[in-house]
């Protein structure tokens, strides 16, 4: 029968401390440099959406630049998902769900390094929060974010569209590889449950469209990108990277669009209930996306 040798036990044991303490040395240095990492930062930005506008194959590609640390949506990613994981469904006006955005900020921007540091926020993500949309643009200012990027998707029926279709599916990002079925969903016009909310089709229409457009009045006097998914992102998602990067005084490296749309139909064909949606919307400033 064999026995253990005390000595190669004291050497391994030798071999993990010293593993342990140069990740935790590293871990220091990296702490310690961020500051002076992040004073030698070309720039912050951050992109504002709606959601199902394109944004995800877009920030993929700005990720894949080498220049750039592209952290997608954080608060979504680290403070509402997990929440959702240990409490259940998060329901505005509803759910006790309180939490300080700016330190989350804060350590992700350190992560950056020298990097471009970029990350999405979507407007209900500050329902939660002590901020309205004002004040937290004016902590972004004092944090050095100096790049505003305002993703737009003007046909906003779409947008809640692929929403529901998207939660009913468990679905919300397909391959370039594969191919989009129909997606037949019934989109009810008084009760409506996307964003961890619950509102009629109609206000959810007229609150995205008011935010933008305040969005866009707060960032009159700052250094602005305005893309739209109809025009920039739809037929070639790497026109619109091409100007993030110019916007960014960055020059484009080669990319790949690894994402394609899911619900590329007619709402005619995807909505179930289209009839009912359609007079809804009749005389509506929000007709014309029926027809889109």
């Amino acid at each position: 029968m064999s026995t253990a040798d005390p000595g190669s036990d004291k050497a391994a044991m030798a071999r993990r401390q010293r593993a342990a303490l140069y990740r935790k040395l590293r871990q220091l240095g990296m702490r310690a440099l961020a500051p002076l990492q992040m004073r030698r930062r070309q720039a912050n930005v951050v992109m504002f959406h709606v959601g199902r506008s394109g944004s995800t194959v877009l920030g993929d590609l700005i990720g894949q630049h080498p220049g750039v640390y592209w952290d997608g949506e954080i608060y979504e990613h680290r403070v509402f998902q997990p929440y959702e994981q240990n409490n259940g469904t998060i329901e505005y006006g509803r759910t006790a769900l309180s939490y300080d955005p700016v330190p989350l900020l804060r350590a992700r921007m350190r992560e950056a390094g020298s990097r471009i540091y970029g990350f999405e926020a979507k407007f209900f993500h500050l329902d939660y929060t002590a901020y309205d949309l004002d004040a937290f643009l004016a902590t972004l200012r004092s944090l050095g974010f100096k790049h505003f990027i305002v993703l737009e998707r003007r046909n906003l029926l779409r947008k809640i569209a692929s929403s529901v279709a998207a939660h009913e599916r468990s679905e919300f990002h397909i391959k370039a590889s594969a191919n989009a079925g129909v997606n037949r969903i019934h989109l009810p016009v008084d009760a409506v449950r996307i964003d961890r909310n619950c509102k009629p089709l109609r206000e959810f229409l007229a609150g995205y469209t008011r935010d933008l457009a305040r969005l866009e009045r707060s960032l009159s006097a700052d250094s602005m990108l305005k893309l739209t998914y109809e025009e920039d992102i739809a037929s070639d998602p790497a026109a619109a990277y091409r100007r993030v990067c110019d916007f960014l005084d960055l020059t484009p490296v080669a990319t790949e669009v690894r994402l394609a749309k899911t619900n590329p139909y007619p709402l005619a064909d995807m909505l179930e209930n289209f009839d009912e949606v359609s007079a809804a919307l009749r005389d509506t400033e929000f007709a014309w996306m029926l027809d889109d």
